[in-house]
């Protein structure tokens, strides 16, 4: 409390001798100079007070509920790449050139492999049996023969197409589940088929 009342105290000498100085220097401003140190000292008064209120009634201690909402782990943070996923299916379904240049060399590779390791199919060679696999709008994207660029400001693959291709590409790779309640491909399950 006393280095606030020094505080207050220097802040009202300054703003006195500031409010002369002002006085002697310009007297047509008289009203404009009083007005501003009067609120110069009412603001030095209500500082004071409430710093005199804090003392003489100090906050109460954390209640347990403010300690345990306080101590609550913050949520966490999906992985980087499914978060850099999540922007190129956007953009992708955003923008027809950014479905071309990006999303189409993303999937090309995978869709090549995973027809070839699971259904004997080379995307390039046999591309009736590569088109039925992946459908249609999987194959007018991941299609070789496309080598010219789409407009700029064409619209991309719609997000139904998009996500049809994906569950093309996972049941292909045997990556869905076929009946409900089986665990997918490659999860580890114990001896009762518990995942």
């Amino acid at each position: 409390m006393i280095g606030a009342i020094v505080r207050a105290v220097l802040v009202a000498v300054i703003a006195t001798l500031i409010l002369a100085g002002v006085l002697q220097l310009a007297p047509t401003q008289r009203p404009l100079a009083l007005a501003i140190y009067l609120l110069a000292m009412g603001g030095v008064a209500v500082h004071l007070l409430v710093t005199w209120l804090r003392l003489l009634y100090p906050r109460p201690p954390a209640s347990p509920f403010d300690t345990a909402l306080a101590a609550r782990p913050a949520p966490p943070r999906p992985p980087a790449e499914l978060d850099r996923l999540a922007r190129l299916l956007a953009l992708a379904s955003a923008s027809a050139l950014h479905a071309h240049t990006r999303l189409r060399s993303e999937l090309r590779p995978v869709a090549a492999d995973l027809l070839r390791w699971s259904l004997a199919v080379d995307l390039d060679r046999d591309p009736d049996a590569a088109r039925a696999a992946i459908g249609e709008p999987g194959w007018a994207l991941l299609a070789r023969d496309q080598r010219d660029l789409p407009a700029r400001e064409a619209t991309g693959l719609p997000p139904g197409d998009l996500a049809g291709l994906i569950a093309n590409l996972e049941r292909i790779g045997g990556l869905e589940p076929e009946r409900p309640g089986e665990p997918r491909w490659g999860a580890q399950v114990d001896r009762e088929g518990r995942p």
